[in-house]
């Protein structure tokens, strides 16, 4: 199938296929409006042909993206599919997306044998906070990339020059290419940044790992008597027992994250962690077909339009 590449208004509009709302739609068992319109809209424009599947159409949206509109989908599919699972697999490693450290957001977390933070710069984004970012980071990580796409990286290589953070390219063969490598690095790591990132089941149980036992106190009292203990073991101990946490946040159904149809979704799945029957019906909506309605008012649901 030949795929043309519509405009940049087309592209703004069908990225929201691949947003976690759209798939959390789906697991609820309702309609997700937006993305049936657009994947109807696909056909009209002849970007697909009608009754064809809609994981069909969505790979082929995944490749008009990154080609016209690499956004945020584009570089997370490229970390899940390279690093997580080209060179590990969902028994050895974990990801995490959207974690907060501090007032940031870091894109994606990979723990294998250490935990590794990737940042992502789209050519959509620019370096203005990427510094404030970096601090945040390096309290709980301690080996860090960028990635941006290889048209960015003399931009972006002034800012990790002569620091521990490393820079990988997205090429325009959708590879990721190391421009420079990340060292670790430890002289930030803060133990309060670190407890505060995680769950409560998370923090209380690094401390019955390390004491043995916690005090028994009311609920307002256990934030601060738990980061009180904290406090009494060493930052580089801490880190460890904190990326043995963000190692447990395993997939309930890692064999279906892997075998649900729909391969550029993969990062979603594994965002939103699907219970079983949550994904057969993500499963069964991606197996059906696109079909162009017969209704007037479909012919205002062009994607150009």
């Amino acid at each position: 199938m030949t795929v043309l590449v519509p405009d940049s208004r087309m592209v703004r509009r069908a990225s929201s296929v691949f947003s976690t709302a759209t798939i959390r739609q789906i697991m609820r068992g309702q309609t997700p409006t937006q993305a049936e319109e657009i994947l109807s809209a696909m056909v009209k424009d002849n970007l697909v042909r009608n009754g064809v599947s809609r994981h069909e159409a969505i790979s082929v949206l995944d490749s008009i993206l990154r080609k016209s509109y690499r956004n945020e989908h584009v570089y997370k599919s490229a970390l899940v599919e390279k690093i997580l699972l080209g060179r590990h697999n969902l028994r050895t490693a974990t990801v995490v997306n959207e974690f907060t450290i501090g007032g940031s957001c870091v894109d994606t977390v990979v723990i294998n044998g250490e935990a590794t933070a990737y940042e992502i710069k789209t050519e959509l984004d620019s370096p203005a906070r990427l510094s404030k970012q970096l601090a945040d980071y390096r309290r709980a990580f301690r080996k860090i990339y960028v990635v941006v796409h290889e048209s960015m990286v003399p931009a972006y290589m002034d800012t990790v020059d002569d620091t521990s953070v490393g820079l990988i390219a997205l090429t325009h063969r959708h590879h990721l290419s190391i421009r420079k490598l990340a060292t670790t690095y430890d002289a930030d790591l803060d133990v309060t940044a670190m407890m505060k990132s995680l769950r409560k089941g998370e923090y209380t149980d690094i401390l019955q790992r390390h004491f043995g036992s916690i005090p028994q106190v009311s609920a307002t009292q256990h934030f601060s008597v738990c980061l009180e203990m904290a406090l009494r073991i060493p930052r580089d101990r801490y880190q460890r027992y904190f990326e043995d946490a963000l190692r447990l946040r395993k997939p309930r159904e890692p064999e279906l994250a892997l075998r649900a149809p729909c391969q550029s979704l993969r990062y979603v799945y594994l965002q939103l962690d699907p219970a079983r029957l949550q994904y057969e019906r993500i499963e069964r909506w991606l197996r059906g077909t696109v079909d162009v309605c017969t209704i007037p008012t479909c012919e205002e649901n062009s994607l150009n339009s």
